[in-house]
């Protein structure tokens, strides 16, 4: 083994560095790029932000960039500082550092939403929880749910709006079956297909789930009765997503809670989905199930969850579900991406299933709405232990999270609905307060 003394250790470096080797060889590993400032994990209202970077190598940084615009160091922070413009929504960035001859990269996303939040006062006559709420083009219409007596409702409303804050209500209209914990979903045709729910406050077997579809007409002001064909599986506190495809009109049915023909536990949540095809002629609507009895794989285990959609296109939408998976003792925080893709192998479309970050505050029973531009806007719901919030966050699709809104509901609630109005502004309507009192308030949202 050959040793060199200290003395020839100082030589042979030197040599090396006369040879050429002007930096060690540490020196060309890449520099790291970290956002100080903003946090990348809260929504922004500014148009104008100032963003500091931290950027470290051990051989030293020669030069920053964003979005090829040079940044400059601070000298008493030592960060790397530069101010850049936001438009509305997400706000793409590409971060650039160069150290001997080594570049380092990274997008960033920053989002910039203003949320407004005033509360409307009273306005529903009756006040409603675990209802629905569905735009039309004259207004929203709110179906079931349960009043103040926690009897379930058998009426449907429109609430439209004749002022900033104010507000009109329609007669009530008569449903073919009081339903709570139902979805109720806009047609192609401007109708209303309300699906599931239960006739009961709380599910307690096949009898208490609604097994008969109707469907809401917006110009007769009426409802009726759907026809099945092939026995649907029933559901309470599921999601349902609408898709066409070639002019017919198909809708997936996943999650909620279904009953299990068990005496001993009669009612549990369900990971299974329905597919279904709503056929219309002239004088009736027939909804023919697609898949087995029973339903098919792909559903997400949990009960009233909060599902919203990100982005939809001719042959693929995509959507996220979160509130708690029922399978785990005691029930976890759960998010779920689902991609509906056009054509599918069996079905009309596939449904892939993905994970994403949880919610910074996890939460059931909430409600939300699609920005636009792959965001979505999260309200209210409840928390592990049941207490309703007042928060609000919105999902990014492109990072995969969630982020805080420096925004919150006036009164926090739980099993209220999320809807935006003809005008463009997004009306919280109902739900439950923190003692579980029916809501019979408004709040309205402005973005």
């Amino acid at each position: 083994m050959i040793r060199f003394s200290p003395e020839a250790c100082v030589s042979l470096l030197a040599l090396l560095l006369l040879a050429g080797c002007d930096r060690p060889i540490v020196g060309s590993i890449a520099p790291e790029i970290e956002v100080v400032s903003p946090s990348l994990t809260e929504v922004q209202t500014g148009t104008r932000v100032l963003l500091q970077l931290s950027v470290e190598s051990i051989s030293g940084v020669d030069d920053v960039r964003v979005n090829g615009a040079e940044a400059t160091q601070n000298d008493v922070t030592g960060l790397w500082e530069i101010e850049v413009d936001l438009l509305s929504g997400a706000n793409t960035f590409l971060l650039e550092a160069f150290s001997n001859e080594q570049t380092a990269s990274r997008e960033v996303d920053l989002i910039r939403a203003s949320v407004g939040v005033r509360a409307a006062g009273v306005v529903l006559f009756e006040p409603r929880a675990d209802h629905t709420a569905t735009a039309l083009t004259s207004g929203v219409l709110l179906a079931g749910g349960i009043g103040s007596s926690g009897d379930v409702l058998s009426t449907a409303q429109v609430i439209r709006e004749s002022g900033p804050l104010t507000f009109a209500l329609s007669d009530p209209a008569a449903l073919q079956s009081p339903r709570t914990g139902h979805t109720a979903t806009a047609l192609p045709d401007g109708r209303v297909l309300l699906l599931g729910g239960t006739s009961t406050p709380e599910a307690s077997g096949v009898d208490s789930f609604v097994g008969t579809p109707e469907i809401y007409d917006p110009e007769t002001d009426t409802t009726s009765p759907v026809f099945t064909r092939r026995t649907q599986s029933r559901r309470s506190g599921h999601t349902t997503v609408l898709l066409t495809r070639e002019g017919r009109v198909f809708l997936y049915a996943l999650g909620g809670q279904a009953p299990t023909g068990s005496t001993t536990n009669p009612v549990a949540a369900s990971n299974t989905l329905d597919v279904l095809e709503l056929k219309t002629t002239s004088t009736a609507d027939t909804l023919v199930t697609l898949t087995p009895g029973g339903g098919a794989g792909g559903g997400a285990r949990y009960a009233d969850a909060t599902q919203l959609v990100l982005t939809t296109t001719a042959t693929q939408v995509v959507t996220i579900a979160t509130g708690f998976d029922a399978t785990s003792e005691p029930p976890s925080a759960s998010a779920t991406r689902f991609f509906y893709t056009a054509p599918g192998s069996q079905y009309p479309f596939d449904v892939n299933v993905g994970s994403v970050g949880l919610p910074l505050e996890p939460r059931t029973s909430a409600a939300g709405i699609s920005l636009g531009n792959s965001l979505a806007l999260l309200a209210g719901g409840r928390d592990a232990a049941g207490a309703p919030l007042a928060s609000l966050e919105v999902f990014a699709d492109r990072s995969g999270r969630f982020l805080s809104v420096p925004a919150a509901l006036v009164t926090p609630r739980y099993s209220h609905t999320v809807t935006r109005a003809p005008s463009g502004r997004i009306l919280v309507i109902g739900g439950r307060n923190a003692s579980g009192q029916a809501l019979s308030t408004v709040e309205v949202l402005t973005l």
